[in-house]
């Protein structure tokens, strides 16, 4: 997915990643990390199908002061709800990745096994509420048996979590701001964050890096923010940045609309499609009532647009997303938004979802 490849496009910078792990990892063992000799592992592990694991991105980088290897296991996550069995998943992971290793003959006979950080690095919009260790999905067991089980616990970065925990005197790091941007519920929110990430690369070791970010917003943030095409010629980051400015500085009262009449919306498609029948009832009636009591009908339909949006382009990806934006556009009845909103529940893929919406354009 296009997604996958705009954040594994990211993280594919040492800088990045060195950010990553001074800025969002716990303990003092960091410091003993030599940040010199981090050095990207090329490719993807593969498992027994030959599948390839487009969400890996795996670094490693020396002990400071010794020849041992640690790996940096980074697992990209784009689900919107926490995964109660990632343990499972990240031990299956690891565990291919140590076979990698003896299958490319990367580790001699008489080495010890490297060391692994498996991190998990998570955008959901609700915080991640599930077990990060083995031990936790077992629960308790007699101490004789539990010495043979098993056991691996993830390093989670949760980014909503992490931005709400972070200190306000606290200097904006690389990752804090991509995290800020990614969190972004408003254009206003993601040009100011934009726009800090913008003064922040003006240094001179960073200047590369914007070739990147500039993709990924973009791929990922973009499309599902807004409904017009103004951005979509444009490649720059600088002029992507400059774009949100004059956005934000054109239309000073509209984001706050637009935001408060997306929350009523995506609520109200989220308690649908999670089968919630009373969010479904109190979302809409609390949608109708306050949109009756604020007129705000243009507010309504540009927040249904993006509702819309965010959840095509989390099921279906940024690509459907963009070619769906194009088509919404043309939509301008709150009442026929509504029923597409509907109808994408109904939509088991990504040719049915376009399908049911060229057929509301005729």
């Amino acid at each position: 997915m296009q997604n996958d490849a705009s954040y594994k496009r990211l993280y594919a910078h040492a800088e990045l990643v060195a950010d990553l792990l001074r800025s969002c990892v716990r303990g003092n063992w960091i410091g003993q990390l030599d940040f010199t000799t981090l050095e990207r592992v090329p490719g993807s592990h593969v498992d027994q199908k030959l599948q390839q694991r487009h969400s890996d991105v795996i670094w490693r980088l020396r002990l400071a002061h010794s020849e041992r290897w640690v790996y940096v296991y980074l697992l990209l996550e784009f689900q919107s709800k926490s995964d109660r069995w990632m343990p499972i998943r990240m031990l299956n992971h690891v565990g291919l990745f140590y076979d990698h290793l003896l299958q490319t003959k990367a580790l001699k006979a008489s080495e010890p096994l490297p060391l692994v950080l498996p991190i998990v690095l998570y955008n959901g919009e609700h915080r991640w509420r599930q077990p990060l260790s083995l031990k936790a999905l077992r629960g308790e067991l007699p101490p004789e048996l539990e010495r043979h089980q098993p056991e691996l616990v993830s390093v989670l970065i949760d980014q909503g979590r992490f931005l709400a925990e972070l200190p306000l005197a606290e200097a904006e790091t690389l990752s804090t701001l991509l995290f800020r941007m990614d969190q972004a519920e408003t254009e206003d929110a993601l040009a100011e964050a934009t726009r800090a990430m913008a003064a922040l690369l003006q240094q001179p070791a960073y200047q590369h890096l914007a070739a990147s970010i500039g993709i990924w917003l973009k791929r990922v943030l973009l499309p599902p923010m807004t409904t017009d095409l103004e951005w979509t010629e444009i490649e720059n980051f600088w002029e992507l940045t400059d774009m949100l400015q004059e956005r934000v500085r054109r239309w000073p009262d509209r984001w706050k609309r637009e935001g408060r009449a997306e929350g009523l919306a995506e609520g109200r498609l989220e308690g649908r499609q999670e089968g919630r029948v009373e969010g479904r009832v109190e979302g809409r009636l609390e949608g109708r009532l306050l949109g009756r009591q604020e007129g705000q009908q243009e507010g309504e339909i540009a927040g249904q647009r993006r509702a819309i949006l965010r959840l095509t382009q989390k099921r279906f990806g940024a690509d459907v997303a963009a070619l769906v934006g194009t088509r919404l556009a043309a939509i301008t009845d709150a009442q026929r938004l509504e029923e597409m909103a509907e109808a994408f529940l109904d939509c088991s893929s990504s040719e049915q979802w376009l399908e049911r919406v060229g057929a509301a354009l005729n």
